[in-house]
Formats: structure tokens, C-alpha cells, sequence
């Protein structure tokens, strides 16, 4: 499950990302993401299954390239919110 978040920071834009819930088995993860500038939907989803990956590998000794999420983001465009869910206003 994913939900758009936003979070006031004094003297700055608001901080904008994405809360992601995963489940691998028995176990569950909550990622949450934000960033100035916002973190993108595609970055979020690499990041969720990343975490994913290493639920089913039994470890993450890795992290994962700042190129690959470059890489993420830039092919992202605004594909908006997962269904059923708004963007928070600033």
C-alpha cells in the first residue's frame, strides 16, 4: 500500500514523498520516503522493492546506486498518486 505524505518544514517548501507498506511473509516494512525536492512515485516503487528483494534474499548488505534512482527519476514523469489517493497541498 502507498499514501502520499508531506511534511512542514520551518523556513523551507514542505517536504513531499510517499509512505509504502510492504509485506514479505511474516514480516512487514514501512518505508517512508520525502525529500526536498519531492521524491517521485518511481523512486519510491525502486526503493519498495529494493526492500522487497532483500526480504526474499534474507539480507541487504547493498545499497542501491544513487544512479539507478537518478535514473528512476528522470524517466518519471507526473504520474500522479497511486488510485484513490491525493496529493497533500502545501
Amino acid at each position: 500500500m502507498v499514501v502520499s505524505i508531506a511534511r512542514e518544514i520551518p523556513a523551507r517548501e514542505p517536504a513531499i514523498g510517499y509512505r509504502v507498506w510492504i509485506r514479505a511473509g511474516d514480516r512487514v516494512a514501512i518505508l517512508e520516503l520525502i525529500g526536498i525536492p519531492k521524491i517521485t512515485l518511481s523512486v519510491a516503487q525502486q526503493i519498495a522493492e529494493a526492500q522487497l528483494a532483500c526480504f526474499d534474499d534474507g539480507t541487504c548488505l547493498e545499497p542501491i546506486p544513487v544512479s539507478e534512482l537518478r535514473q528512476a527519476e528522470a524517466g518519471a514523469t507526473e504520474e500522479g498518486t497511486p488510485e484513490g489517493e491525493e496529493t497533500p497541498e502545501a
